[in-house]
């Protein structure tokens, strides 16, 4: 009798084993499911933030200038592409216009690997994009330089959007701009007193100290300079001066948005006094300074400077708020 209540109790506690084993796998299986449609969905929800950046910034860069309206087709152009598998499930849930931004949310479907075995449906997968715009009106300058407003006219005037342009240092005398050289001290440039390293803070509308001679700030050399190259920044642009020398100060007017891609200094100490390839095309022969520049114009997009209304379409900047 004993033997047959062991033998039972082994069954017993076998059958146990067995139906505990098979709640341990169907737990184990749905962890594993959970993770691998976790994974896809946030995988998924990082194409879809893709497309909403992209379809704010054309909603910006289309209707900035001219008031904003809320395309959602224009939307959708830009943030289909960005998501892929899944376009024909992309949509563009909202686009919400204020006074100087606009939103854009995005969605796509994702479907289940695993959970559809237990009849769970697509998972729509949203992801929302902000976008500012304004004229910038202060911000710390990388390169501690201002041009005039006549240098700006003679090296900017006719350029378009990502045109390359040589801007000499002195910017040579072109009366076709308009400008009146006179007006402004000789060479329509001046280097910036560095407020912190080899950089100056500037603001439109008030006055800056600069001086007006050749020499590159003592606080700058050719390592301040060389991790600039392609970068994308702003160039103030003076419209009056008043005091000579080291007392010099500039009324700063505006900017210019430009990509830096090569420079040559003459007047740093040491060598090199260059950087990127070529080093300014175009160098005229002598001692001369130059910055070979992309012009960006309204399309400029930057992150530390503040904006403010627009006033110049041509330095309008368009960044990413959240």
């Amino acid at each position: 009798m004993q033997r047959l209540r062991r033998e039972f109790r082994r069954q017993l506690e076998g059958g146990a084993t067995i139906v505990t084993f098979a709640l341990f796998m169907m737990i184990l299986l749905g962890f594993i499911g959970l993770g691998i449609d976790g994974a896809a969905v946030y995988a998924k929800r990082q194409h879809v933030q893709t497309g909403a950046d992209a379809a704010a910034f054309a909603v910006a860069q289309e209707y900035a200038l001219t008031g904003c309206v809320e395309d959602e087709g224009l939307a959708l152009t830009y943030a289909k592409p960005n998501v892929p598998n899944e376009n024909d499930t992309t949509g563009i849930d909202k686009v919400v216009c204020e006074a100087n931004s606009v939103q854009v949310v995005a969605s796509a479907e994702q479907p289940p690997f695993f959970l559809q075995a237990v009849g769970a449906d697509p998972i729509r997968v949203p992801a929302s994009a902000t976008v500012e715009w304004g004229s910038p009106i202060e911000g710390t300058s990388v390169i501690p330089i201002a041009i005039s407003y006549c240098s700006y006219w003679d090296a900017f005037g006719d350029a378009n959007i990502g045109d390359t342009v040589n801007l000499n240092i002195p910017q040579p005398s072109d009366l076709t701009s308009g400008c009146d050289y006179g007006d402004y001290p000789a060479g329509g440039f001046s280097w910036l007193d560095p407020t912190g390293g080899c950089e100056a803070f500037t603001s439109v509308g008030n006055w800056v100290p600069g001086d007006t001679g050749n020499n590159v700030p003592s606080e700058c050399s050719v390592a301040d300079f060389l991790p600039l190259i392609d970068r994308l920044f702003l160039l103030p642009v003076f419209d009056d001066n008043r005091g000579v020398g080291s007392g010099g100060e500039y009324h700063i007017a505006g900017y210019a948005g430009v990509i830096l891609r090569s420079f040559h200094f003459n007047t740093l100490s040491g060598n090199p006094k260059s950087g990127g390839t070529p080093a300014c095309a175009g160098l005229p022969t002598g001692p001369t300074m130059c910055m070979l520049l992309e012009f960006q114009g309204y399309q400029s997009i930057d992150e530390e400077f503040i904006l403010g209304p627009v006033t110049d379409p041509n330095t309008l900047v368009i960044r990413l708020k959240d």
